[in-house]
């Protein structure tokens, strides 16, 4: 929602808005740690509702390039 946005983390709404996409959080995370990357899958109430994606640390425009890539050949894979 709007005033609570981060810098450092972006938390993505698992489809829940109609006509939204729900994605199976648990097989997203399995394709992208394929190619090395490692996402959250949420936790508690909020598991596989959401998934999160560190922009924190040592990141750079190539290692986010990376995971972005990563992102849309999972979703590919996941249809």
């Amino acid at each position: 929602e709007k005033g609570y946005e981060s810098v450092t983390l972006t938390c993505l709404n698992n489809g829940a808005k109609p006509g939204g996409r729900v994605v199976d959080v648990a097989r997203l995370q399995k394709l992208v740690k394929e190619r090395g990357i490692l996402i959250d899958g949420g936790y508690g109430k909020i598991k596989g509702t959401t998934f999160r994606l560190s922009n924190m640390g040592d990141e750079t425009e190539a290692s986010m390039q990376s995971l972005y890539s990563a992102l849309d050949e999972a979703m590919k894979q996941l249809g």
